[in-house]
């Protein structure tokens, strides 16, 4: 579950044939039974640790400086087919290139 709606997961052969392997985080609220040993400054932790291991740089497809963030609305718009995410640069020189 996902808050109160199901979370659908295809586990098919990728998830059995490379060993994939979940992990999951349960910040806010326990089990009372095991708070003692899981406090809310572990289970951070361990959560932030969790997301040090993510290649979340493969999911970026676009980085634009946010003076072209008209060109960045475009592309999602017109082509999202070669959009995964787009990323506004704050600090990037005005007119780098993509």
């Amino acid at each position: 579950m996902y808050g109160t709606k199901r979370a659908e997961l295809a586990l098919g052969s990728d998830f059995h044939r490379k060993r994939l392997t979940l992990k999951s985080s349960q910040v806010s609220n326990l089990d009372p039974s095991l708070t003692p040993r899981w406090t809310i400054p572990r289970r951070r932790e361990l959560a932030v640790r969790y997301l040090g291991e993510l290649c979340l740089d493969d999911l970026i497809s676009h980085r634009l400086p946010f003076i072209r963030a008209a060109e960045a609305y475009r592309l999602i718009d017109q082509r999202p087919a070669e959009v995964i995410q787009v990323v506004l640069d704050y600090s990037a020189r005005p007119y780098a290139d993509i």
